[in-house]
């Protein structure tokens, strides 16, 4: 019982509300009400117990506010403009990557707007994401003209850029086992599936697992910001004992599984 080893003198943090999610996507069934029912009053029993409760975000803050029993300090979220604003210690080389996973219910807009926040201090850093329910970038963009018109594919510049696509399910098990096994002395670890790949490459690729052959029509130029070349070297994430799970084709089929799964639920 976690509630009975939390002493009165115990700090507890608290950034996103377990039992919250969990009642979320609980059934009505007897076995899960009992284990929902055990988690909540765990929680309540470890917030009124502990001396010291930190939240994070305010959302989280007026959430708990009723069943903290000590004191209560509420810091911004991390994605807040003051983590921003900090002088810089020192000039570094500007490597920032940034991948999400892509769940029901999580804030992908959070995501988003930690990015924009990052991408005006380092103007070269790149999100790249791979996986179902991402309705834009790459591959989504390329879902929804083939939809449109399966006998012709627009595809911006000539085909020839070349990235290192990652399938989310991978991107979230290298983050754990960077937390996990990572030494975490400050070091950086590229996240990505270590294979590059042409954009003619994938388009060739959706096309082969959708099932359609149009005609490619290339606009010869790229749009402003988009990389020519976007891969990374995984080799200190691979001494953690990663190695991507996901191939491309498997990966672009889970993905145009869940795509036309949605098209035929909206339809």
């Amino acid at each position: 019982d976690v509630a009975t080893q939390s002493s009165p003198n115990s700090v507890v943090t608290v950034h996103g509300l377990v039992h919250r999610e969990k009642a979320l996507s609980a059934s009505t069934k007897i076995e899960e009400t009992f284990r929902l029912s055990l988690l909540e009053n765990m929680v309540k029993r470890v917030l009124a117990r502990a001396k010291v409760t930190i939240s994070i975000s305010k959302y989280d803050a007026a959430a708990i506010g009723s069943l903290v029993g000590g004191h209560h300090v509420h810091i911004p979220n991390p994605i807040n403009s003051v983590f921003f604003n900090q002088p810089r210690s020192q000039a570094t080389e500007q490597r920032v990557l940034f991948a999400g996973v892509h769940v029901p219910r999580k804030n992908i807009e959070g995501l988003l707007e930690a990015f924009a926040l990052t991408l005006k201090h380092a103007p070269a850093a790149q999100l790249v994401l791979v996986g179902p329910r991402q309705k834009k970038q790459v591959v989504y963009d390329f879902l929804e003209k083939l939809r449109r018109n399966p006998a012709e594919l627009c595809i911006y510049g000539d085909g020839s850029q070349v990235c290192d696509f990652l399938y989310v399910a991978d991107a979230a098990r290298a983050a754990l086992l960077v937390a996990e096994r990572g030494s975490l002395n400050g070091e950086a670890y590229n996240i990505g599936a270590g294979a590059a790949c042409s954009i003619a490459e994938l388009a060739a690729a959706v096309c082969t697992t959708v099932g359609v052959q149009p005609r490619f029509v290339y606009s010869g130029c790229n749009r402003p910001g988009d990389p020519e070349k976007l891969t990374v070297n995984i080799n200190r994430l691979k001494a953690t004992g990663y190695d991507p799970q996901t191939t491309l084709a498997n990966g672009l089929r889970h993905t145009i599984e869940w795509y036309n799964a949605t098209a035929r639920n909206s339809a």
